[in-house]
């Protein structure tokens, strides 16, 4: 047990699958800071990171820097081979081998709320918007949905990718099958 240090907020973290590492984000910092010895303020701004660290140790691995403000969510693939990382919106993946970006891609046109990896390798994001399927390889949509209340306020999907929850301001939870995904919406 131990400490990972950010300067900002932690807005995001996410384990790997053999629970060897974690993955945490923290919000860009906008704000005023007072300058040494007088009482004017200067504007700063703390850019987007997301620190991978190992889970026993907290040593630092790999210090990551997204494409876009607003990390909201991480997740790595069921593999462990990638770590994904939902921002604005738009989609980052790193190779956690020696973390390269992989790619980088527009995703929603709302802000990513949740990302979700599952096991055959495509990506499930969720976002005000509606629900999204992506062939991560190829950065494609493959499927998607829109919540019929017209707003998602909360996602959740089943550990075996099959089943996933979506919830309304209205107060309804629908659940649905990833198989209703598989068409664009």
């Amino acid at each position: 047990t131990g400490d990972i240090e950010h300067r900002t907020k932690i807005t995001c973290c996410a384990f790997s699958p053999d629970s060897r590492l974690v993955a945490s984000a923290s919000s860009s910092n906008l704000g005023w800071r007072k300058i040494k010895g007088h009482r004017k303020r200067q504007w700063f701004s703390e850019p987007t990171r997301i620190i991978v660290s190992e889970a026993t140790s907290c040593t630092t691995v790999a210090n990551l820097e997204p494409s876009e403000i607003g990390v909201q969510a991480l997740a790595f693939t069921a593999d462990g081979k990638c770590l994904v990382a939902g921002c604005l919106g738009s989609l980052n993946v790193w190779d956690t081998t020696s973390w390269p970006r992989l790619r980088s891609f527009r995703a929603h046109k709302f802000v990513i709320e949740g990302v979700f990896c599952l096991p055959d390798g495509h990506l499930l994001t969720w976002s005000a918007g509606g629900v999204k399927l992506w062939d991560r390889a190829c950065s494609q949509e493959v499927g998607g949905l829109k919540e019929p209340s017209g707003r998602i306020t909360a996602f959740s999907c089943s550990p075996d990718g099959r089943h996933f929850a979506t919830g309304s301001p209205d107060g309804s939870i629908r659940l649905w099958t990833t198989d209703a995904l598989r068409s664009p919406f």
